[in-house]
């Protein structure tokens, strides 16, 4: 209720226990207090955009007059925060926002969708076999049996698939002390992209035509594809997205892939780029080369140019690679 989010604002810190820590604490956190501020989220939003950045754009985004101290930033890792906003506001809706500057999730929306949750705020000392007791165990974390669990960073961040949505809900919606250090944990946002690496460029680039062939191929249910949302042409890799989960999993069930004679290495986006050093997902960019594009926005340009391109005289390589491809 909105009595109890201004409740959780408010409620003093200074009350002569023992205080959690939190590590990597952002500007406004402490507004919340000894309160279960889990249970308080109301989105989940991924963005570069530092604390006071990610303030400003949620509070243009809920109303000009918006007060900034209505709205709390906790960090999860690097690039996935959670939000928290008093009822009084609108609610916002799922999908990119500020032209594509931020991605955002409602926190209890998103929980049905995954079963995946990222912790933050580990303490050092805490070791991946440490924290796998921690998640199993009910009483103490809400868990229970889980699917997959990655090591614990130097940051002290780690994620963990659990066997179903009710054991992740638990575990979102609790707050968790360890050693007085208190975690952040929020849910994994869908992943519906694969990382394409292998794919050879031609010598002129990303043309109209080759991200055809890239969409033929993969839009193909014998490939385990389906419709495609983006494809994202970079300098050493591919990335393709998908309207949901089953799809990259039913393309990611299909390997090995092979593409213009090419065997290609295909993962899920999760596997390849890692909200905890999202800087490394632009170091390999090169120059203008990276480019993004929906998969209707190319079939409309090509076939807006009238089969211009399919008319082009092509290569005798240029036919192999087709006919091998069909």
């Amino acid at each position: 209720s909105s009595s109890h989010l201004q409740d959780g604002f408010n409620q003093s810190t200074s009350n002569g226990q023992k205080q959690p820590v939190h590590r990597g604490e952002t500007p406004g956190s402490s507004q919340l207090g000894a309160s279960n501020w889990q249970t308080l989220a109301k989105y989940v939003v991924v963005s570069k955009l530092d604390c006071q950045g990610l303030k400003s754009t949620i509070g243009f985004i809920i109303g000009s007059r918006a007060d900034q101290d209505d709205i709390v930033i906790r960090k999860v890792v690097s690039g996935l925060h959670l939000v928290f906003v008093k009822d009084e506001y609108k609610s916002i809706e799922d999908g990119c926002h500020q032209d594509q500057k931020i991605m955002i999730y409602r926190f209890k929306h998103l929980m049905k969708k995954t079963k995946t949750a990222i912790f933050g705020g580990i303490p050092k000392d805490h070791s991946k076999d440490d924290m796998e007791l921690y998640v199993r165990h009910r009483k103490k974390s809400g868990g229970g049996h889980i699917k997959a669990c990655s090591d614990v960073t130097e940051d002290g961040e780690m994620a963990v698939t659990f066997m179903d949505h009710e054991v992740l809900e638990r575990v979102c919606t609790t707050r968790h002390l360890l050693d007085s250090h208190e975690l952040v944990v929020a849910p994994h946002p869908p992943d519906t992209s694969i990382v394409v690496e292998g794919i050879s460029l031609p010598a002129e680039g990303a043309t109209k035509r080759f991200r055809a062939k890239i969409d033929n191929y993969f839009s193909n249910e014998d490939h385990g594809g389906a419709d495609i949302v983006e494809i994202e042409i970079k300098e050493k890799r591919v990335v393709i997205s998908f309207e949901t989960e089953e799809v990259v999993e039913s393309v990611c069930m299909h390997s090995p892939h092979k593409f213009l004679r090419h065997v290609l290495t295909v993962k899920p986006y999760s596997q390849f780029h890692s909200y905890f050093h999202p800087e490394e997902e632009d170091s390999t960019e090169s120059d203008g080369a990276a480019s993004s594009v929906s998969s209707k926005k190319t079939k409309a340009d090509s076939s807006a140019s009238g089969g211009k391109d399919e008319d082009e005289k092509m290569s005798g390589a240029d036919k192999e690679e087709e006919e091998e491809e069909e």
